[in-house]
């Protein structure tokens, strides 16, 4: 995934401010990808607990492509035809930001956990058509080379079960935290698409979409498994979250974290009260979205919630 350190962010702190509300969410989003590829710590304690290694299975999945745009079929890996992924680009708001949602309907038989879309300029947009694009030369100093080279990233994390919509992601500009505006995203078409779903394995695979060939590719890194915890003394601190997606990041004897995909409010308020239950309410802090408090020996737990990707943090760290 292309990524741009934001350093033309450089309007007034008003514009800062209305921006942040939308990229405290996106950040994690753009720089990690769900941890599926590469984000987390090759030198976490198990195997199984790397977001980035490959999966222990006895037949890796293997990029593959077929003339009826559908994904290839092994053990466990999806078969899949882009058609069933009902999506679109639409106005929307939220907090009272208006953004571009990247939008789908799950129509394949299986779980998908993340939709990325990245939109590219169409072949003969002229210098006139690219006047759309001036705001970014005035506010945030991008250069005429740079508007040649521009793109557009959908982010939807939220996950869909067969026959479920998800919405309200928001598109930006070069994986920036700068909103995209109809009249720019009109400019451009489909390249790339990149799935993280669920296969009959239980594991969590990448599938690639190239829209210009009509085909599908897997990750090199393999699948990992959807469900993973740890048997280390801080991760058996905290009550065990009861989730659809969970993933290890960082298994230390220090510090423990892992994210949890598919929560909603309720599940986060559930975990709170858990984590409750296990003894962390000394020096707490508590709202809709965050939680942390320490145990009687000082150790810290840190929680966050993001209602726009449905995605819960967990951290514990030693005292």
């Amino acid at each position: 995934m292309k990524t741009k350190n934001n350093t033309h962010l450089s309007g007034n702190n008003k514009e800062r401010i209305r921006q942040s509300r939308l990229w405290a969410l996106l950040l994690a989003l753009a720089l990690c990808a769900f941890g599926l590829n590469g984000c987390g710590s090759s030198e976490n304690s198990s195997a199984d607990s790397s977001p980035s290694a490959p999966a222990e299975s006895e037949e890796e999945a293997s990029p593959a492509a077929s003339e009826e745009n559908t994904s290839a079929s092994s053990t466990g890996l999806p078969s899949i035809s882009m058609a069933d992924i009902d999506w679109s680009v639409n106005s929307a708001v939220l907090d009272g930001e208006r953004f571009l949602s990247l939008d789908y309907t799950n129509n394949t038989d299986y779980t998908i956990i993340a939709l990325e879309i990245e939109f590219t300029l169409k072949e003969g947009v002229t210098e006139e058509e690219l006047a759309v694009f001036d705001d970014l030369k005035e506010r945030y100093d991008y250069t005429d080379e740079e508007i040649a080279e521009i793109y557009i990233t959908g982010y939807n994390y939220k996950m869909a079960e067969p026959g479920e919509t998800s919405s309200t992601s928001p598109c930006t500009i070069k994986s920036t935290s700068i909103l995209a505006q109809m009249d720019q995203y009109e400019l451009t078409e489909p390249d790339m698409a990149t799935i993280y779903i669920i296969g009959n394995d239980e594991k969590i695979y990448t599938l690639y979409y190239d829209f210009l060939s009509d085909m599908f590719g897997t990750s090199s890194d393999g699948a990992i498994d959807c469900y993973t915890w740890s048997d280390s003394e801080l991760a058996n601190l905290l009550p065990q979250p009861e989730v659809p997606v969970l993933i290890v990041s960082y298994d230390k004897e220090t510090y423990f974290t892992a994210y949890a995909c598919g929560v909603s409010a309720e599940d986060f308020a559930s975990y709170i009260a858990a984590c409750k239950d296990a003894g962390f309410t000394e020096d707490s802090y508590e709202s809709s979205d965050t939680y942390w408090a320490n145990d009687e020996n000082g150790n810290k737990v840190s929680l966050s919630f993001s209602s726009l990707t449905e995605k819960m943090d967990i951290r514990v760290t030693a005292n």
